[in-house]
């Protein structure tokens, strides 16, 4: 039989998978036994050192508060919260859990499909681009900084629908900016990188990454230093051109439309303060063309869209 979990207002799930696992928490499967409905649960591994312990607290407070605080069809639901509830098992055993419940993604994350089918069509991407940036404005008009947008924490529901997820390092913005190095390296802005202060603008650089995957297939630099070639074009030199020049002649078939590359420039600029805003995005030539309705993004192969 397997365990399943109880919370304080009484709601009840059967556990029945893991859904993946990081340093603090690990997000199971929950079934309800009535409905069958299926949502995902993040438990908060518990600290046995009270600082940290703290912490945790903290954390788990603020994601809560973030996530109900950004009610957008682009970012993932927050179904409930619970510091005390109690996960059962089989044997009579029980254990404490601090636990959220999110939106259940049936169709897991972009990372996982870049893998499987490699780069996306253009107006594949750009589909998938529309919603990360509706949700990401979202998140933006709150004031709050997402701080680890990358394609792993870019989910997908039974119908493809995009949702950003994973609000572990988000933050509201302070009127000074904020220091803390959080996220993923390869995706972290130049001001980041080089321990300046950051807006919410470092989440335009992770979320132009991530564009330049979808459509080219790999990221555009290997590392955020500048020992790194195509680093090196884009935020030492600060010459997109030389940058974009070499990764053509890279990939002989890579060809990227004149509006994207504009797009790209002024999204992947190394000075925030000149970097593009999701408001700006929107009124982005690239941004207007033509994307998949959602019935035509979910029903067909992406591999043979043109």
């Amino acid at each position: 039989m397997p365990a399943w979990l109880t919370t304080q207002n009484g709601l009840k799930y059967i556990l029945t998978g893991t859904i993946g696992e990081g340093a603090t928490a690990v997000t199971k499967v929950g079934v309800d036994p009535d409905s069958g409905r299926r949502v995902a649960i993040k438990f908060l591994y518990p600290s046995k050192d009270d600082r940290k312990q703290k912490n945790q607290k903290r954390a788990f407070e603020q994601e809560t508060c973030l996530l109900a605080r950004v009610k957008d069809a682009n970012v993932v639901k927050l179904e409930f919260a619970s510091i005390n509830a109690k996960v059962h098992y089989a044997n009579g055993n029980t254990k404490d859990a601090s636990v959220i419940g999110l939106e259940f993604c049936s169709n897991g994350d972009l990372m996982a499909h870049l893998i499987e089918f490699g780069k996306f069509p253009e107006i594949v991407a750009r589909t998938i681009f529309k919603s990360i940036v509706a949700g990401l404005h979202a998140c933006h008009k709150q004031n709050i900084a997402h701080r680890d947008i990358k394609p792993d924490n870019i989910l997908m529901d039974e119908k493809f629908k995009i949702k950003i997820a994973d609000f572990g390092y988000s933050r509201i913005m302070r009127e000074s900016g904020m220091k803390t190095a959080v996220g993923t390296l390869k995706f972290a802005a130049p001001e980041i990188i080089m321990g300046q202060s950051y807006s919410t603008q470092a989440d335009i650089w992770s979320l132009g990454v991530t564009l330049f995957i979808l459509f080219v297939g790999y990221p555009p630099y290997e590392k955020p230093c500048c020992n790194d070639y195509w680093w090196h074009a884009l935020v030492c030199k600060r010459d997109f051109k030389s940058f974009l020049e070499g990764h053509l002649k890279l990939a002989k078939d890579l060809e990227i439309p004149p509006f994207l590359c504009d797009l790209l420039s002024k999204m992947l600029h190394w000075n925030p303060f000149q970097r593009i805003t999701t408001s700006q995005i929107m009124q982005h030539p690239w941004f207007k063309e033509k994307i998949l309705s959602q019935s035509n993004l979910s029903s067909c192969k992406w591999a043979q869209l043109g």
